[in-house]
C-alpha cells in the first residue's frame, strides 16, 4: 500500500497536468469530434435500416429461434461474419442453414504478402456474398446488425458445432464499383 503522501502527490500532479492535457486535446476534439459523431450516427442509422429491410424480407433470426427450430434438428448451418465497412471493424452476423464448405485457398492467401483486397475478392468469397449476405439477393438470415470481430468467439461457445466464415463484403463491393468505373471510363 502506498503512503498517504505519495497518493496526495499523484492527485496534485494529475490536477496540475489537467489544463495542459485539455489544451492539447481540445483542438483535436474540435477537429475530429464532429467526424466521429457523424460516422457513429451513420452506422447506427445503417444498422436500423438494414434490420428493417431484412425484417420486411423475412430474413431475420434470433438465438431463441435458432435453438428451437434449427439446432434441435441438428442442422447447424453456418455463421457468416460480414465486415461491410472498409476498415471500421463493424460487422453483421448472418446465419444460413446451408453447410458452406471451408475454402482451402484462404490458408494459402493468408501466408502470402498480398493486398487484403485481393484476399477478400476471391471467387469463393464473392459467391458467398452474392448467395448469402447480399442485402437484396442473399438468402442468409440476419442474426446481429452491430457485431464486432470478437462475435465468433461468443457464438462458437453458444453453438460449438456451427462453423464461422469471415467475409469482407465492403472490399467486394468496393472492387465491383472500381471495376464498373473502369469499364465506363474505357473509350468505345
Amino acid at each position: 500500500m502506498q503512503p498517504p503522501e505519495r497518493k496526495l502527490f499523484k492527485i496534485l500532479r494529475f490536477i496540475a497536468l489537467m489544463p495542459l492535457f485539455l489544451a492539447l486535446a481540445l483542438p483535436l476534439l474540435l477537429v475530429f469530434g464532429p467526424f466521429a459523431l457523424y460516422a457513429y450516427i451513420s452506422l447506427i442509422a445503417d444498422a436500423i435500416s438494414t434490420k428493417r429491410k431484412m425484417k420486411k424480407q423475412g430474413r431475420i433470426t434470433s438465438r431463441r429461434t435458432l435453438e428451437r427450430d434449427f439446432l434441435l434438428t441438428k442442422n447447424y448451418g453456418t455463421f457468416i461474419l460480414d465486415s461491410y465497412t472498409l476498415g471500421w471493424g463493424v460487422c453483421r452476423l448472418w446465419w444460413t442453414p446451408d453447410a458452406i464448405p471451408k475454402n482451402d485457398e484462404f490458408t494459402q492467401l493468408e501466408t502470402e504478402d498480398s493486398d487484403p483486397l485481393e484476399k477478400a475478392i476471391t471467387p469463393y468469397y464473392c459467391r458467398i456474398h452474392e448467395t448469402y449476405t447480399h442485402l437484396d439477393k442473399g438468402t442468409a438470415l440476419l442474426w446481429k446488425t452491430w457485431a464486432s470481430r470478437n462475435v465468433p468467439l461468443k457464438e462458437q461457445r453458444l453453438f460449438p458445432d456451427t462453423p464461422v466464415i469471415q467475409l469482407w463484403s465492403g472490399g467486394i463491393e468496393m472492387k465491383r464499383q472500381m471495376d464498373a468505373r473502369e469499364k465506363s471510363d474505357k473509350p468505345v
